[in-house]
């Protein structure tokens, strides 16, 4: 499955709404992904998951509920269960 730059317009997450472009190109860059090449194809889900991130995490996850539901391991919301403790802010 592709994540999409519109999907980082529609995400919600910690009540708000949409994810900052200065601040996903700053993630993306951080961990290794062409923002341009993001813009123009997307980036697989498989791969924004392997961050790690609780941002990235509930952006797939709600990505995910849209087009027809959520994998066993994840719940409304967008956090996979473990990651709710602890979680980092670090924007994706």
């Amino acid at each position: 499955m592709k994540i999409t730059v519109s999907d980082l317009a529609t995400v919600q997450f910690a009540g708000k709404q949409g994810f900052c472009a200065k601040g996903c190109r700053a993630w993306a860059k951080q961990n290794g992904f062409d923002w341009m090449e993001f813009v123009r194809e997307g980036i697989d889900a498989d791969r924004l998951a392997a961050t790690g991130n609780p941002m990235a995490l509930a952006l797939i996850a709600q990505v995910m509920e849209q087009q027809g539901g959520l994998p066993p391991n994840m719940e409304r919301g967008g956090l996979p269960p473990l990651m709710k403790a602890g979680a980092s802010s670090r924007t994706p």
